[in-house]
């Protein structure tokens, strides 16, 4: 096992075998050496690295993120911090 520490800003995305498994928050974690630690930013737009369908069945990750479903007759404007960001 080893330790993996998280920093506030970030999660970690735990896979074991390529297989996730769990999310893990900011502190120190003991990871096994067969799992492996896909670390992302909270202050970037999230891209899923398996199957968002998968990652979403887990609570924990689901109630971090907001989906928003955009149908391909309408467009999205992001503000963040009063100001128009480019997506």
């Amino acid at each position: 096992m080893h330790r993996e520490r998280i920093n506030a800003g970030t999660v970690g995305l735990v896979f074991k075998n390529g297989n996730y498994t769990r999310v893990i928050t900011e502190g120190k974690h003991w990871i096994k050496f067969s799992e492996q630690v896909l670390r992302c930013d909270l202050s970037q737009a999230f891209s899923a690295p398996k199957a968002l369908e998968i990652l979403l069945k887990d609570e924990v990750l689901a109630a971090m993120l907001t989906l928003v479903d955009v149908k391909d007759n309408e467009i999205v404007l992001v503000y963040e911090n009063k100001t128009l960001n480019a997506c």
